[in-house]
């Protein structure tokens, strides 16, 4: 990651720090600043690099998940591979499927730690254009997997929480 990216990323997670302070307009953000965790990041898969997409793509279907982590020789995540990344990489390519995972994954994703926000980690993959994001503990090795759900599932709660808490 550039020092531009870092530095970029940094004074984000300041501005939502700042942001955590207060309300916005009459809209309830305290949720946004919670950490990650509250979203209970799924378990990640991982297949090898070596794995043929073939392979992988047995594995989303029926795990019925929509990424995998790949994992380099050392146990570190070397790239994410998602459903994505087989409609835009591989489908239509005469073999694709036969290939190495490796060939066609997202190298290098984005990922964010435990303690990290909820506002910070939406904000990383709007602006990413990612749907899944992993969670790496602090020596890099992932101990979970967001994904749009986990924050559609959050928000849906807490209406239906507050609808039903609604004074009659």
């Amino acid at each position: 990651m550039s020092d531009k990216a870092k530095t970029d990323i940094e004074g984000l997670n300041a501005a939502i720090g700042l942001c955590c302070s207060q309300q916005i307009g009459g809209v309830d953000t305290q949720f946004l600043c919670e950490s990650v965790s509250v979203l209970n990041p799924e378990e990640p898969i991982f297949v090898p690099l070596e794995m043929p997409v073939h392979d992988v793509m047995v594995i989303l279907r029926d795990n019925k998940i929509g990424c995998v982590l790949v994992r380099g020789k050392g146990g570190e995540v070397e790239g994410i591979f998602s459903e994505r990344d087989f409609v835009l990489k591989v489908f239509g390519k005469e073999g694709g499927t036969a290939l190495p995972v490796e060939n066609f994954m997202t190298r290098e994703p984005t990922c964010i730690q435990p303690a990290d926000t909820v506002a910070f980690a939406l904000s990383l993959m709007s602006q990413g254009g990612f749907r899944h994001l992993p969670v790496v503990d602090e020596d890099g090795f992932a101990v979970g997997l967001l994904s749009v759900k986990n924050f559609v599932d959050m928000v849906s709660e807490k209406v239906m929480n507050e609808l039903l808490d609604f004074p009659e």
